[in-house]
């Protein structure tokens, strides 16, 4: 099977696979938020966090490794595994010790007992087979997909009907040992691949791993150090509030757009000595990302108190979801946008580049955050939140220009042509307020067709127009530059 024959079925599984447990994450979503409390979503989003930043301990970057390794031995296949069950272990024992303190330091004594759950977790991962990581470096992502679902399924049969007896965050964590459990198991039955313990190729990983540790504890930091100050200073109600925001603003992003990043990254590595195509092809990912996001970033904006109503039930409860979700859209382009950047930079073995990248500005994200939470008030908190991820972004991407030569025109000429017709379809959007009914839910669902239905049609109607000119991009950008050297001369 020919390279572009494999790339469209894995990208085909891999977006039945993302939209499937998405799907089941939504319908779980929308059976446990008129279940549990703000409070219940917060304690287990802080266990999370506590549990994550243990784990940085862990990563090592096996399925990376595996991945770029171009003449890959069963030696370096033991070896990675070798060294995730070392960790891991080590990782779970870590856990256990420092259950007690973390929970007195978070001001959370319920913490303590929900860590000694998930340390059993670890030790289930370290258990995994190898063989999932060459199925990726194989670009194979079906049977990966149909193991997920699976295990989906089955936890969430059990967080929800847990959920139903418990009343409280219990269900939650008996469900991610279930799951990961399955997983675990599903994994031998997927590959043929039986790892044995074996270190003979240690030193060749821990070269690469070592970059891959370290910018993956900087990353921990920069990513989790918000929900642990809001936890700290504000209490696990409003983590819950701030997580339930994150996790409907990344609907999108889970379900349509990781999924073309998780078979377009790898299939970029094919372009890694060919500098022009690995640019082209990096510039048309960009691009495509941009015309996902937009509208989904206006959307959010338009229509948060909607789209609270129906994920979430009742707007009493989970009142100030809806502002938190319109101060984080903009994370939705950016957070994609990087991770493309980043996969593209280890791609070109830039590793040590990312990873100074990211100790020098999630320095300053902690210290800015830091002293934004001082102010007690969530909403400033993640204003200054969303701006310093921008900045982020904006250095990371110039990183890139200067590496790959990625065209910053280009991307913003691409960019205001979307800009333009969002425009006057959302200016006609707001105008339609109760226009159609006295009821909130039917007169909002009615103008979130239309806003659709017109900017579907209008973008169409640019490009098409644009097309019928003999318009490209570069074209546009061409005529932008001589109509500004114009004016400089």
């Amino acid at each position: 099977m020919n390279t572009i024959s494999t790339l469209k079925r894995s990208l085909i599984w891999s977006f039945i696979g993302k939209w499937s447990l998405r799907l089941l994450g939504i319908v779980s979503t929308l059976i446990l938020a008129r279940l549990l409390t703000p409070d219940d979503f917060g304690l287990i989003a802080t266990a999370s966090i506590i549990t994550g930043f243990f784990e940085l301990f862990a990563r090592l970057g096996t399925d990376q490794y595996i991945i770029q390794k171009e003449n890959l031995t069963k030696d370096d296949i033991n070896t990675a595994w070798s060294l995730q069950f070392i960790v891991k272990l080590f990782v779970a024992l870590i856990i256990v010790i420092f259950a007690s303190t973390v929970a007195e330091f978070m001001n959370e004594s319920r913490l303590e007992n929900a860590l000694y759950v998930l340390a059993t977790i670890p030790i289930l991962v370290s258990l995994t087979n190898v063989g999932n990581s060459l199925l990726v470096k194989d670009v194979n992502f079906k049977p990966i997909m149909k193991l997920e679902i699976l295990a989906k399924i089955v936890s969430f049969i059990s967080i929800v009907s847990l959920a139903f007896w418990l009343k409280n965050y219990w269900a939650f964590l008996y469900g991610s040992i279930i799951n990961q459990l399955f997983l675990t198991l599903g994994s031998y039955y997927i590959h043929s691949f039986r790892p044995k313990f074996a270190l003979v190729q240690w030193q060749d990983q821990y070269k690469f791993s070592k970059w891959v540790f370290l910018k993956g504890f900087v990353n921990y930091a920069k990513g989790k150090v918000d929900q642990i100050l809001v936890t700290k200073y504000l209490g696990v109600a409003n983590t819950g509030t701030y997580n339930m925001a994150q996790k409907i603003n990344a609907l999108p992003t889970e379900i349509v757009i990781s999924p073309l990043a998780d078979v377009l990254v790898p299939s970029i590595a094919k372009y890694k000595s060919d500098p022009q195509a690995l640019l082209k092809t990096t510039e048309t990912i960009l691009m495509s990302l941009m015309l996902i996001s937009l509208p989904i970033i206006i959307t959010i904006i338009l229509f948060s108190d909607l789209i609270v109503l129906v994920m979430l039930g009742d707007n009493e409860k989970w009142a100030s979801v809806g502002i938190l979700m319109q101060i984080l859209s903009p994370l939705i382009l950016t957070s994609s946008f990087g991770g493309i950047l980043t996969g593209v930079l280890t791609i070109k073995e830039k590793v040590k580049l990312i990873f100074f990248f990211e100790l020098i500005t999630s320095i300053f994200f902690v210290i800015c955050l830091f002293f934004a939470i001082q102010q007690n008030d969530l909403a400033f908190f993640l204003k200054v939140r969303v701006v310093i991820g921008i900045i982020s972004f904006l250095i990371m991407f110039f990183i890139c220009r200067k590496e790959i030569q990625l065209s910053s025109s280009k991307l913003s000429i691409f960019l205001l042509l979307l800009i333009l017709p969002a425009i006057p379809v959302a200016i006609i959007t707001v105008m339609l307020e109760n226009l159609f009914s006295s009821n909130f839910l039917i007169n909002e669902i009615i103008k979130l067709f239309i806003f659709w239905f017109l900017y579907i049609v209008l973008t169409g109607a640019w490009f098409m127009l644009i097309q019928h000119q003999s318009l490209s991009v570069s074209q546009v950008l061409t005529t932008f530059k001589e109509a500004r050297n114009k004016r400089g001369g």
